[in-house]
């Protein structure tokens, strides 16, 4: 499967459009008591859900955070046994997009093994498919800016664990991920894929 993760993808020409709805200064995740939130905050929600069901290791929510439980933005509230601490379950229906997002980024995590790989990425060519497990990207493919100031980065994993490689079919995950953490929009070129394969938006 060769996928590219996106909230909004837009990919003319093989190009990604990476548009910054997280860690904009301007915005808070804060979901106001008895207010649906905005559909701004929804974006900025589901990109932090899918930094965090995409990166290696074990993914952890906080009770509640699958369906946007804020606490009304006070994240020291352990201490407190009334309504700021308790989780707010009426929240599971008023934002069950948000619930249903979160389900459907479990699921393609379970479905991608080399997104919850038992060993260290490497950055080599370990399996076998003639390219990297671990390749990282910026406006241009196969160059990371390293630049102090820089705000985006593209991400790229490639392969399946062994054992989920049979002898007749040889088929690794490509999984391109744009971050932009700018507030600005930013160009990624897509790395070039072997022939029969062609880059895929998913957009939940």
């Amino acid at each position: 499967m060769v996928i590219i993760l996106s909230i909004e993808p837009q990919i003319p020409s093989a190009r990604y459009v990476g548009k910054s709805i997280l860690h904009d200064p301007r915005y808070k995740l804060t979901i106001s008591p008895g207010k649906k939130p905005t559909i701004l905050v929804i974006k900025q929600m589901k990109n932090a859900l899918s930094f965090l069901f995409t990166a290696q290791g074990t993914p952890l929510l906080y009770a509640g955070d699958e369906f946007g439980n804020s606490q009304s933005g006070n994240n020291n509230c352990y201490c407190q046994d009334n309504e700021i601490g308790w989780v707010d379950w009426r929240g599971l229906t008023k934002n069950v997009n948000i619930y249903e997002y979160v389900c459907k980024m479990i699921a393609f995590r379970k479905s991608h093994s080399i997104l919850h790989y038992n060993d260290k990425l490497s950055t080599l060519d370990r399996f076998g498919h003639s390219c990297p497990d671990l390749s990282y990207h910026s406006e241009e493919a196969w160059k990371i800016n390293l630049d102090g100031n820089s705000r985006h980065i593209g991400i790229m994993y490639c392969g399946n664990k062994p054992e989920e490689i049979s002898k007749d079919t040889f088929d690794p995950d490509y999984i391109y991920i744009a971050y932009n953490m700018h507030w600005e929009e930013h160009m990624f070129d897509l790395p070039v894929l072997p022939k029969e394969k062609k880059w895929k938006a998913l957009n939940f």
